[in-house]
């Protein structure tokens, strides 16, 4: 139902379900609700929700309940709520200290204990740099996992590895370096650089995935600006090695 309107998949952590969000009416900017699909039964429920989503959802290990972050009109940062499905309830969790992105999709960690995401330093969304961010959820504090000074360098997308130990992502260069994918430790540390696409000319927003073995970590490429070429998957090994074309494009 409700095709065109529907995004921000998220897979359940027994692969049962299906979180997206859905926008109802032809108002592009109007909200969208929150909605939980069973493969099993093709069923879709609405959760009863008292805030507006914004891009993301991604689950707690608990199966229970989600991660959904919700744009704060007044003072335009954003706020992170744990949402129990059966009710709709909404806890809130921390508020971005800057213009949180929820373009770069907060994420929760495999083990439900820390959220990792993306927020901007300055005091508008075009100004100052963006940070990597990983929220400790017991202790209520962040720790920077990777800055960016330049105020046109961003974050475009990241992704936790399937044992929790690594964050994958990718940023994108505003002065024509183009697109950097790099691994770093989810606890902070040295980041180590997997892949870099000087001549990107694909969507920076494009997604970033580990396999299951967390040996290799899949984005999406457009390897160059020629009539005709498509955006295809590529695999590059975390280890190091060159990349390699899926043929899925």
């Amino acid at each position: 139902q409700f095709l065109n309107s529907n995004w921000a998949p998220s897979w359940s952590p027994d692969g049962a379900r299906v979180a997206y969000l859905s926008r109802r009416g032809s108002n592009p900017s109007a909200g969208a609700v929150l909605m939980i699909h069973t493969m099993a039964t093709g069923e879709d429920r609405e959760v009863p929700l008292r805030i507006v989503p914004a891009d993301r959802v991604s689950w707690f290990p608990d199966g229970r309940s989600v991660l959904v972050a919700s744009r704060e009109q007044a003072e335009g940062r954003l706020a992170f709520f744990r949402v129990d499905l059966a009710t709709g309830e909404p806890r809130l969790l921390l508020r971005t200290k800057g213009m949180g992105l929820p373009i770069r999709r907060p994420e929760v960690s495999p083990d439900g204990r820390a959220i990792v995401y993306v927020d901007r330093f300055g005091p508008e969304m075009g100004s100052g740099g963006a940070q990597l961010l990983r929220f400790d959820l017991a202790s209520g504090r962040d720790t920077e996992l990777k800055r960016l000074d330049g105020k046109d360098d961003v974050f475009t997308s990241f992704a936790i590895s399937p044992d929790g130990g690594e964050v994958a992502y990718a940023r994108y260069e505003g002065d024509g370096r183009g697109l950097i994918l790099e691994v770093i430790p989810q606890t902070g540390g040295p980041s180590r650089t997997l892949f870099r696409d000087v001549n990107f000319t694909g969507s920076r927003y494009s997604g970033l995935a580990w396999t299951n073995d967390k040996r290799s970590v899949i984005f999406a490429r457009t390897p160059d600006a020629s009539a005709g070429a498509t955006t295809a998957f590529w695999k590059v090994p975390v280890d190091g090695g060159p990349a390699e074309n899926l043929g899925i494009s």
